[in-house]
């Protein structure tokens, strides 16, 4: 709905997305208030909306990958009939989002990923939609998901490639702008500044920016900073790599916008490469086989919970049916003492009247 504007944050995880998109509640975008709890890698917040996430997971799980899987490269929307469900799912969410709001925003790094699904959606509701694509050097990338999650440096560079090759192509003619993770830290008046002109929204409040620039953006956010050099002397960083931050850092200070075609020919190009080459292929089919070991292993552990729960049923049936053969009994016992009881009843009654009679003789021969 072209009354609404939509800004979409893309980016690879640990990229600096969660810190653009609060800067974007600075500039009076609507990010909703059903977002994800802030957790202990991410104390800050990671400014998800909820509802988005679990449509991407959802999307994810249905095409068998996941959000660090390898081998989305060249993903296209299947025209399967588990994933309508889905699209309708997110066409409703985007029009009710555009009804209610007139700027808003939503960023989940898997996104970058999966543009073709969502752009289709876009399309459908006839959104006016804007993009941010946050550029981080990759080794910074590639330490922090070594500390958290314990990756290994050329998958991560891989799976960077992904998001960024991905962003860029998907995201060709569109209104679109490269925001450098640094550079906001550095200076969040100039980059958010520089956000509000591209996209043209209100100018920011003193007070929300100073509380962002003091308070959010504390120093504790950047745990290491690597230049470009950094990165070309990196054992395992492929040439792609440093290929694409070189020209995403250019266009984040604005200094090649006369010459977008020419790097928007450098990312195809990129693409092509990234997908001929064996390391990469290498590293998916490992990320695939983990995968469905995992799935295996979540399989062997289900039919394991059903044997047990199969235990407990017949162990909960053997109970029933020896609990049915104790009221059986009871019923029985109750049945004798019944009879026992009508019995009794029947003799005294019959004592009572023999009492009866005799004392009725006995008063007769008194008389």
């Amino acid at each position: 709905m072209k009354n609404s504007q939509l800004i979409v944050v893309l980016g690879m995880h640990r990229s600096g997305t969660s810190a653009i998109t609060r800067g974007l509640e600075v500039l009076g975008v609507n990010l909703g208030n059903n977002l994800y709890p802030a957790e202990i890698d991410n104390p800050k917040g990671f400014w998800e909306d909820n509802e988005f996430l679990a449509i991407n997971e959802q999307l994810l799980a249905s095409i068998g990958s996941t959000s660090d899987q390898l081998g989305l490269m060249n993903w296209k929307t299947l025209m399967q009939p588990n994933i309508e469900p889905i699209r309708l799912r997110a066409e409703n969410l985007v029009r009710e989002k555009c009804v209610k709001n007139s700027i808003w925003a939503f960023k989940d790094p898997r996104t970058a990923r999966l543009l073709d699904f969502w752009q289709a959606v876009f399309e459908a509701v006839d959104c006016d939609v804007h993009y941010i694509i946050s550029s981080r050097n990759p080794m910074s990338i590639v330490e922090s998901l070594r500390k958290r999650n314990g990756y290994d440096s050329e998958k991560v560079f891989y799976l960077w490639l992904e998001h960024m090759i991905s962003a860029m192509l998907a995201t060709k003619g569109e209104k679109r702008i490269v925001v450098s993770y640094d550079r906001l830290l550095d200076d969040p008046d100039l980059e958010l500044s520089r956000l509000a002109r591209s996209f043209e929204l209100p100018d920011p409040e003193i007070s929300a920016l100073a509380i962002y620039g003091k308070e959010f953006l504390e120093g504790a956010l950047r745990h290491t900073v690597f230049s470009a050099r950094d990165l070309k002397h990196h054992p395992n960083v492929p040439s792609q790599a440093i290929i694409a931050f070189d020209w995403l850092e250019r266009l984040a200070d604005d200094t090649m916008q006369s010459d977008i075609s020419a790097m928007e020919e450098v990312f195809d190009v990129l693409r092509r490469e990234l997908v001929a080459l064996p390391a990469y292929w290498e590293n998916s089919i490992a990320d695939h086989l983990n995968s469905l070991k995992a799935l295996t292993q979540i399989v062997e552990q289900r039919d394991e919970t059903i044997q047990a729960l199969d235990g407990i049923i017949e162990q909960r049936d053997e109970t029933i049916q020896a609990l049915d053969g104790i009221i059986e009994q009871r019923d029985e016992t109750i049945q004798a003492q019944i009879k026992l009881i009508d019995n009794g009843v029947a003799a005294l009654r019959e004592l009572n009247q023999n009492r009866l009679v005799k004392a009725l003789k006995l008063v007769k021969l008194i008389k």
